[in-house]
C-alpha cells in the first residue's frame, strides 16, 4: 500500500511541476494555504489508494468466484465419473456372481 502510495504522490508531484504553483507567492515562503491543500492531496491520495485496493479486491473476488465455478463443475463430472465407474463394477460382480451359480 505504501508502494501504491508513493507511486501516486510522484504522479501527482510530475503533474504539479509541469503547471505553476500558487500555494507559494515568493520562493521558499510558503502561504497560509498550503496546510490545507496538503490536507486535501493527502486526503485525494487515500481516496486514489482505496480506490485501487477496492478495485484489486473486487477483482480478486471475481477470479475467486470463476474458480469456484470451475471446480463445481469438475465436482460434478467426477461423480458422474464415480456414479458409472460403480454401476460398471455392480455389472461385472452381477456376472461374475451369475458365472459362479452357472459352474456349480
Amino acid at each position: 500500500m505504501q508502494v501504491r502510495m508513493a507511486r501516486f504522490k510522484a504522479r501527482m508531484d510530475s503533474k504539479q511541476e509541469g503547471t505553476p504553483r500558487a500555494d507559494n507567492a515568493v520562493a521558499g515562503t510558503p502561504s497560509k494555504s498550503s496546510a490545507p491543500a496538503k490536507y486535501d492531496d493527502r486526503r485525494a491520495l487515500q481516496h486514489e489508494v482505496d480506490t485501487e485496493i477496492l478495485i484489486e479486491k473486487e477483482q480478486t473476488i471475481h477470479e475467486l468466484r470463476e474458480t469456484i465455478m470451475i471446480m463445481q463443475e469438475k465436482i460434478k463430472k467426477l461423480e458422474q465419473l464415480l456414479r458409472i465407474k460403480d454401476s460398471k463394477i455392480d455389472a461385472l460382480t452381477a456376472k461374475i456372481d451369475q458365472y459362479d451359480r452357472a459352474t456349480r
